[in-house]
């Protein structure tokens, strides 16, 4: 499904139908005006959260990077990788040796066996880039997640924006209920996953 069908799809759970509707602007093109691009952006930004929450529930895209290690030994991942949500290996440049390594910080990983300046092959998962355009499509397929997940999160943010507040907790639940049937593609790249930053 794409974006706007997803909207739509939240607009009718939400009742919303007749006021989220496309209308023409002065050069003749049919866009979102007024309430109808207010409903818009509020559930692109909700359908995005529960994107990338799917993403980190276990459905991440793996991609192989090559980077060169610096001279001080530490790969920085947010500045090489800047949507990666974790790492699954590190490897020489032709992936036959895989080496170990740490996190010494959130996103500061070091590689002892390698040395200064070669070039490493990183495993990460990856968050898809947001979906921002009426034409984008999840990367991942209806089977894997269920349109209605990011449905029930869109109606669940309107209804918490007007202060609907039980009506938000009934899709909320269902929200949760749906995301708990998300299975892994990621295998064991859980065990890998970022460490959280602690709580201060």
């Amino acid at each position: 499904m794409t974006l706007e069908s997803l909207c739509q799809s939240a607009a009718r759970c939400a009742d919303r139908s007749e006021e989220f509707v496309k209308t023409a602007d002065g050069n003749g093109k049919l866009v979102y005006q007024g309430e109808a691009a207010i409903l818009f952006r509020l559930f692109r930004d909700a359908i995005n959260e529960a994107y990338a929450e799917i993403a980190r529930t276990g459905l991440m895209p793996g991609r192989f990077l090559p980077v060169v290690l610096p001279e001080d030994g530490v790969i920085r991942l947010n500045e090489a990788v800047p949507n990666a949500a974790a790492l699954e290996g590190v490897w020489d440049e032709k992936r036959e040796r895989a080496y170990g390594f740490r996190f010494i910080s959130r996103f500061d990983v070091r590689v002892p066996e390698a040395r200064p300046g070669e070039t490493l092959i990183l495993h990460v998962h990856c968050i898809p880039a947001r979906l921002t355009e009426p034409d984008d499509e999840p990367v991942f397929s209806e089977a894997a997640a269920d349109p209605m997940i990011y449905v029930s999160l869109a109606v669940a943010r309107l209804w918490q924006a007007e202060r609907r507040l039980p009506a938000a907790q009934s899709w909320l639940s269902a929200y949760y209920t749906l995301l708990r049937g998300v299975r892994s593609s990621g295998g064991h790249a859980a065990k890998r996953r970022f460490p959280r930053p602690f709580f201060r």
